[in-house]
Protein backbone atom coordinates (compact mmCIF):
# COMPACT_ATOMS: atom_id res chain seq x y z
CA UNK A 1 0.00 0.00 0.00
CA UNK A 2 1.08 3.58 -0.63
CA UNK A 3 2.26 5.66 2.38
CA UNK A 4 -0.77 7.97 2.25
CA UNK A 5 -3.15 5.02 2.21
CA UNK A 6 -1.36 3.50 5.21
CA UNK A 7 -1.72 6.75 7.13
CA UNK A 8 -5.45 6.85 6.31
CA UNK A 9 -5.89 3.22 7.43
CA UNK A 10 -4.05 3.93 10.69
CA UNK A 11 -6.22 6.97 11.41
CA UNK A 12 -9.48 5.18 10.58
CA UNK A 13 -8.66 2.10 12.68
CA UNK A 14 -7.55 4.16 15.68
CA UNK A 15 -10.66 6.33 15.40
CA UNK A 16 -12.91 3.26 15.45
CA UNK A 17 -11.08 1.75 18.42
CA UNK A 18 -11.26 4.99 20.41
CA UNK A 19 -14.91 5.62 19.49
CA UNK A 20 -15.92 2.29 21.06
CA UNK A 21 -14.28 3.06 24.40
CA UNK A 22 -16.33 3.67 27.54
CA UNK A 23 -14.36 6.73 28.57
CA UNK A 24 -15.78 6.92 32.08
CA UNK A 25 -14.70 3.35 32.73
CA UNK A 26 -11.34 3.94 31.03
CA UNK A 27 -10.74 7.00 33.22
CA UNK A 28 -11.47 4.92 36.34
CA UNK A 29 -9.01 2.27 35.17
CA UNK A 30 -6.28 4.83 34.43
CA UNK A 31 -6.86 6.43 37.83
CA UNK A 32 -5.58 3.21 39.40
CA UNK A 33 -2.34 3.43 37.44
CA UNK A 34 0.72 4.86 39.17
CA UNK A 35 2.66 6.28 36.24
CA UNK A 36 6.03 5.91 37.98
CA UNK A 37 5.73 2.12 37.68
CA UNK A 38 6.06 2.48 33.91
CA UNK A 39 9.73 3.42 34.38
CA UNK A 40 10.89 -0.20 34.93
CA UNK A 41 8.66 -1.26 32.02
CA UNK A 42 10.46 1.29 29.86
CA UNK A 43 13.77 -0.06 31.11
CA UNK A 44 12.67 -3.56 30.09
CA UNK A 45 11.98 -2.30 26.58
CA UNK A 46 15.50 -0.87 26.39
CA UNK A 47 16.75 -4.31 27.44
CA UNK A 48 14.76 -5.72 24.51
CA UNK A 49 17.00 -3.71 22.17
CA UNK A 50 20.09 -5.17 23.84
CA UNK A 51 18.73 -8.72 23.47
CA UNK A 52 17.81 -8.07 19.85
CA UNK A 53 21.32 -6.84 19.15
CA UNK A 54 22.85 -9.94 20.74
CA UNK A 55 20.57 -12.13 18.63
CA UNK A 56 21.33 -10.20 15.45
CA UNK A 57 25.07 -10.42 16.16
CA UNK A 58 24.71 -14.19 16.50
CA UNK A 59 22.82 -14.36 13.18
CA UNK A 60 25.58 -12.37 11.49
CA UNK A 61 28.24 -14.72 12.86
CA UNK A 62 26.25 -17.63 11.44
CA UNK A 63 27.00 -16.06 8.05
CA UNK A 64 30.66 -15.37 8.78
CA UNK A 65 30.12 -11.67 9.53
CA UNK A 66 31.57 -10.17 12.72
CA UNK A 67 30.90 -6.63 13.96
CA UNK A 68 31.47 -4.83 17.26
CA UNK A 69 28.49 -4.95 19.62
CA UNK A 70 28.46 -1.19 20.13
CA UNK A 71 28.22 -0.56 16.41
CA UNK A 72 25.40 -3.10 15.99
CA UNK A 73 23.52 -1.65 18.95
CA UNK A 74 23.60 1.83 17.45
CA UNK A 75 22.41 0.48 14.10
CA UNK A 76 19.67 -1.51 15.86
CA UNK A 77 18.47 1.63 17.65
CA UNK A 78 18.38 3.56 14.38
CA UNK A 79 16.50 0.71 12.70
CA UNK A 80 13.97 0.71 15.53
CA UNK A 81 13.49 4.45 15.07
CA UNK A 82 12.91 3.99 11.33
CA UNK A 83 10.43 1.15 11.89
CA UNK A 84 8.37 3.40 14.15
CA UNK A 85 8.23 6.48 11.96
CA UNK A 86 8.69 5.40 8.35
CA UNK A 87 5.56 4.38 6.37
CA UNK A 88 6.90 0.84 6.03
CA UNK A 89 7.61 -1.92 8.54
CA UNK A 90 10.84 -2.95 6.81
CA UNK A 91 12.58 0.43 6.70
CA UNK A 92 14.62 -0.31 9.81
CA UNK A 93 15.50 -3.79 8.63
CA UNK A 94 16.65 -2.43 5.28
CA UNK A 95 18.87 0.03 7.15
CA UNK A 96 20.37 -2.81 9.20
CA UNK A 97 21.11 -4.75 6.02
CA UNK A 98 22.72 -1.69 4.44
CA UNK A 99 24.96 -1.03 7.46
CA UNK A 100 26.22 -4.64 7.61
CA UNK A 101 26.85 -5.32 3.92
CA UNK A 102 30.20 -7.13 3.63
CA UNK A 103 32.92 -5.42 1.63
CA UNK A 104 33.69 -8.67 -0.18
CA UNK A 105 31.90 -11.89 -1.01
CA UNK A 106 28.15 -12.47 -0.98
CA UNK A 107 26.42 -9.27 0.06
CA UNK A 108 23.17 -11.18 0.53
CA UNK A 109 24.53 -12.59 3.80
CA UNK A 110 23.54 -9.34 5.53
CA UNK A 111 19.94 -9.77 4.37
CA UNK A 112 19.91 -13.43 5.33
CA UNK A 113 21.12 -12.58 8.85
CA UNK A 114 18.26 -10.12 9.41
CA UNK A 115 15.75 -12.66 8.08
CA UNK A 116 17.08 -15.35 10.41
CA UNK A 117 16.92 -12.99 13.39
CA UNK A 118 13.38 -11.91 12.53
CA UNK A 119 11.93 -15.31 11.63
CA UNK A 120 13.33 -17.21 14.62
CA UNK A 121 11.84 -14.60 16.93
CA UNK A 122 8.49 -14.83 15.16
CA UNK A 123 8.55 -18.63 15.36
CA UNK A 124 9.29 -18.49 19.11
CA UNK A 125 6.39 -16.07 19.66
CA UNK A 126 3.98 -18.26 17.70
CA UNK A 127 5.15 -21.31 19.65
CA UNK A 128 4.59 -19.64 23.01
CA UNK A 129 1.18 -18.59 21.72
CA UNK A 130 0.51 -22.24 20.83
CA UNK A 131 1.39 -23.31 24.38
CA UNK A 132 -1.11 -20.77 25.61
CA UNK A 133 -3.68 -22.10 23.14
CA UNK A 134 -3.23 -25.64 24.49
CA UNK A 135 -3.72 -24.44 28.07
CA UNK A 136 -6.81 -22.44 27.03
CA UNK A 137 -8.16 -25.09 24.68
CA UNK A 138 -11.75 -24.68 25.86
CA UNK A 139 -11.78 -21.23 24.24
CA UNK A 140 -12.85 -21.22 20.54
CA UNK A 141 -10.23 -18.63 19.54
CA UNK A 142 -7.51 -20.78 21.14
CA UNK A 143 -8.72 -23.80 19.17
CA UNK A 144 -8.60 -21.81 15.93
CA UNK A 145 -5.12 -20.50 16.71
CA UNK A 146 -3.85 -24.01 17.44
CA UNK A 147 -5.27 -25.42 14.20
CA UNK A 148 -3.62 -22.69 12.14
CA UNK A 149 -0.34 -23.05 14.05
CA UNK A 150 -0.22 -26.82 13.58
CA UNK A 151 -1.07 -26.51 9.87
CA UNK A 152 1.70 -23.96 9.36
CA UNK A 153 4.13 -26.00 11.46
CA UNK A 154 3.50 -29.18 9.49
CA UNK A 155 3.97 -27.32 6.21
CA UNK A 156 7.20 -25.73 7.45
CA UNK A 157 8.65 -29.00 8.75
CA UNK A 158 7.71 -30.75 5.51
CA UNK A 159 9.57 -28.09 3.55
CA UNK A 160 12.67 -28.45 5.74
CA UNK A 161 12.54 -32.25 5.42
CA UNK A 162 12.35 -31.98 1.64
CA UNK A 163 15.28 -29.56 1.63
CA UNK A 164 17.34 -31.87 3.86
CA UNK A 165 16.50 -34.89 1.69
CA UNK A 166 17.75 -33.07 -1.40
CA UNK A 167 14.45 -32.85 -3.24
CA UNK A 168 15.34 -29.38 -4.46
CA UNK A 169 18.88 -30.30 -5.54
CA UNK A 170 18.05 -30.90 -9.26
CA UNK A 171 16.27 -27.56 -9.46
CA UNK A 172 19.17 -25.83 -7.68
CA UNK A 173 21.67 -27.30 -10.16
CA UNK A 174 19.55 -26.16 -13.08
CA UNK A 175 19.20 -22.61 -11.77
CA UNK A 176 22.58 -22.38 -10.06
CA UNK A 177 23.93 -20.01 -12.70
CA UNK A 178 21.50 -17.32 -11.54
CA UNK A 179 23.07 -14.93 -9.04
CA UNK A 180 20.04 -14.94 -6.73
CA UNK A 181 19.95 -18.74 -6.59
CA UNK A 182 23.72 -18.95 -6.12
CA UNK A 183 23.50 -16.49 -3.21
CA UNK A 184 20.60 -18.42 -1.69
CA UNK A 185 22.53 -21.71 -1.84
CA UNK A 186 25.57 -20.00 -0.32
CA UNK A 187 23.51 -18.72 2.62
CA UNK A 188 21.80 -22.07 3.12
CA UNK A 189 25.24 -23.66 3.30
CA UNK A 190 26.27 -21.23 6.05
CA UNK A 191 23.08 -21.89 8.00
CA UNK A 192 23.34 -25.66 7.66
CA UNK A 193 26.76 -25.58 9.36
CA UNK A 194 25.83 -23.12 12.11
CA UNK A 195 24.40 -25.55 14.66
CA UNK A 196 25.57 -23.55 17.67
CA UNK A 197 24.13 -20.43 16.09
CA UNK A 198 20.69 -22.01 15.83
CA UNK A 199 20.81 -22.95 19.52
CA UNK A 200 21.70 -19.35 20.39
CA UNK A 201 18.91 -18.04 18.18
CA UNK A 202 16.35 -20.33 19.82
CA UNK A 203 17.39 -19.54 23.41
CA UNK A 204 17.50 -15.77 22.91
CA UNK A 205 14.24 -15.81 20.93
CA UNK A 206 12.29 -17.62 23.65
CA UNK A 207 13.76 -15.41 26.37
CA UNK A 208 12.92 -12.28 24.39
CA UNK A 209 9.38 -13.34 23.55
CA UNK A 210 8.75 -14.59 27.08
CA UNK A 211 9.70 -11.16 28.41
CA UNK A 212 7.58 -9.49 25.72
CA UNK A 213 4.57 -11.50 26.87
CA UNK A 214 5.47 -10.64 30.45
CA UNK A 215 5.41 -6.95 29.55
CA UNK A 216 1.81 -7.23 28.28
CA UNK A 217 0.89 -9.25 31.37
CA UNK A 218 2.42 -6.62 33.65
CA UNK A 219 0.57 -3.78 31.92
CA UNK A 220 -2.73 -5.56 32.58
CA UNK A 221 -1.71 -6.03 36.22
CA UNK A 222 -0.82 -2.34 36.54
CA UNK A 223 -4.31 -1.46 35.31
CA UNK A 224 -5.78 -3.71 37.97
CA UNK A 225 -7.23 -6.24 35.54
CA UNK A 226 -6.61 -9.94 36.37
CA UNK A 227 -5.32 -11.93 33.40
CA UNK A 228 -3.50 -15.18 32.86
CA UNK A 229 0.06 -15.20 31.48
CA UNK A 230 -0.96 -17.58 28.72
CA UNK A 231 -3.85 -15.35 27.72
CA UNK A 232 -1.21 -12.66 27.24
CA UNK A 233 0.81 -15.11 25.16
CA UNK A 234 -2.07 -15.41 22.70
CA UNK A 235 -2.64 -11.64 22.75
CA UNK A 236 1.04 -10.92 22.06
CA UNK A 237 1.13 -13.55 19.30
CA UNK A 238 -1.86 -11.87 17.64
CA UNK A 239 -0.03 -8.52 17.77
CA UNK A 240 3.07 -10.18 16.31
CA UNK A 241 1.10 -11.57 13.39
CA UNK A 242 -0.52 -8.18 12.82
CA UNK A 243 2.90 -6.50 12.73
CA UNK A 244 3.62 -8.34 9.46
CA UNK A 245 0.53 -6.94 7.76
CA UNK A 246 1.56 -3.92 5.63
CA UNK A 247 -1.75 -2.13 6.12
CA UNK A 248 -0.83 0.98 8.11
CA UNK A 249 2.17 3.06 9.07
CA UNK A 250 4.17 1.25 11.78
CA UNK A 251 1.19 -1.07 12.29
CA UNK A 252 -0.73 1.69 14.10
CA UNK A 253 -4.34 0.65 14.54
CA UNK A 254 -3.73 -2.83 13.16
CA UNK A 255 -1.68 -4.06 16.12
CA UNK A 256 -3.95 -2.32 18.64
CA UNK A 257 -6.98 -3.83 16.93
CA UNK A 258 -5.46 -7.32 17.02
CA UNK A 259 -4.67 -6.99 20.73
CA UNK A 260 -8.21 -5.86 21.51
CA UNK A 261 -9.83 -8.50 19.30
CA UNK A 262 -7.85 -11.37 20.83
CA UNK A 263 -8.37 -10.06 24.36
CA UNK A 264 -12.13 -9.73 23.92
CA UNK A 265 -12.27 -13.22 22.38
CA UNK A 266 -10.56 -14.49 25.55
CA UNK A 267 -13.09 -12.78 27.79
CA UNK A 268 -10.99 -9.74 28.72
CA UNK A 269 -12.59 -6.29 28.85
CA UNK A 270 -12.42 -4.09 25.76
CA UNK A 271 -11.42 -0.93 27.58
CA UNK A 272 -8.61 -2.58 29.55
CA UNK A 273 -7.26 -4.29 26.42
CA UNK A 274 -7.22 -1.05 24.43
CA UNK A 275 -5.53 0.83 27.28
CA UNK A 276 -2.82 -1.86 27.40
CA UNK A 277 -2.39 -1.58 23.63
CA UNK A 278 -2.15 2.21 23.85
CA UNK A 279 0.33 2.10 26.74
CA UNK A 280 2.42 -0.38 24.75
CA UNK A 281 2.34 1.96 21.76
CA UNK A 282 3.18 4.99 23.92
CA UNK A 283 6.21 3.23 25.42
CA UNK A 284 7.31 2.08 21.96
CA UNK A 285 7.13 5.63 20.60
CA UNK A 286 8.99 6.98 23.65
CA UNK A 287 11.74 4.43 23.08
CA UNK A 288 11.78 5.27 19.38
CA UNK A 289 12.38 8.93 20.17
CA UNK A 290 15.30 7.95 22.38
CA UNK A 291 16.62 5.85 19.51
CA UNK A 292 16.19 8.91 17.30
CA UNK A 293 18.83 10.64 19.43
CA UNK A 294 21.14 7.70 18.74
CA UNK A 295 20.41 8.14 15.03
CA UNK A 296 21.32 11.83 15.19
CA UNK A 297 24.54 11.04 17.05
CA UNK A 298 25.39 8.32 14.54
CA UNK A 299 24.70 10.67 11.62
CA UNK A 300 26.97 13.28 13.16
CA UNK A 301 29.67 10.65 13.63
CA UNK A 302 29.41 9.69 9.94
CA UNK A 303 29.66 13.35 8.90
CA UNK A 304 32.81 13.84 10.97
CA UNK A 305 34.34 10.65 9.57
CA UNK A 306 33.54 11.69 5.99
CA UNK A 307 34.93 15.18 6.56
CA UNK A 308 38.13 13.74 8.00
CA UNK A 309 38.46 11.44 4.99
CA UNK A 310 38.12 14.47 2.68
CA UNK A 311 40.65 16.39 4.74
CA UNK A 312 38.23 19.23 5.48
CA UNK A 313 38.60 19.02 9.27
Amino acid sequence: MKPLAKIVVACVLMSILLWLVDWQHAADVLHRLHWSVLVPVYGLMIFFLVLSTVKWSSALRMHGLVYRFGYLFRVMCTGFFFNSFLPTAVGGDAYRVYRTLPAEGYRSTALSAVLVERLTGFAALLTLGAVGAVLLLETPIAQLYLVVYLAGGVAGLAGLAMLWAGWFAPLARRLGHLKAVDALLHNIGHLARARRGWVEQAIISFVFQGLSIGLVFWLFVLLGHPVDFWQCALITAAAGIASFLPLSIAGIGVMEGSIVAMAVALGIGYDEALLVALLRRFLTLALSLLCGLVFLAESRRDEITAAAARGTL
